[in-house]
């Protein structure tokens, strides 16, 4: 009979010691799924401020696109500058020929050759105001 009481005594004994060291080790369980929570948790707040951060840096790049586009719009291309330049010489051609026959017309008055000189002077001034208008 003592040996069945030491024999139970014993499984007790070792029960406790399981059940301690099962506890230990639920403990030791818990504290690592608790750190290993808390850095996901670090991480995921990580990735929603960058997430926030691409999102504005995003948004100022749509911004600046949008600035570029309406500057853009407000330029003239190159083909558009070319003919009106090209316009204005033809119009300065003109208005020399018609300088020219009216000089001939006049070209024993120095008066007359006053006046067509103010004449060239004011076209060619003209020419190069349209000039400075349709670049400037």
């Amino acid at each position: 009979m003592n040996e069945e009481k030491w024999i139970l005594s014993e499984l007790r004994r070792l029960e406790d010691l399981i059940k301690g060291q099962r506890d230990f080790i639920q403990m030791l369980v818990n504290e690592r799924t608790n750190q290993v929570n808390k850095q996901f948790q670090a991480k995921e707040d990580a990735l929603a401020i960058a997430r926030e951060e691409i999102k504005r840096q995003l948004q100022e790049a749509n911004n600046v696109k949008h600035e570029v586009m309406e500057q853009a719009k407000a330029l003239m291309g190159r083909k558009e500058i070319e003919a009106i330049v090209k316009a204005a010489y033809t119009k300065i051609e003109e208005n020399k020929t018609e300088i020219d026959q009216l000089r001939r017309n006049k070209a024993g008055a120095t008066e007359g050759k006053k006046v067509i000189d103010w004449l060239v002077l004011a076209l060619v001034a003209g020419g190069i105001s349209l000039l400075v208008r349709f670049l400037g």
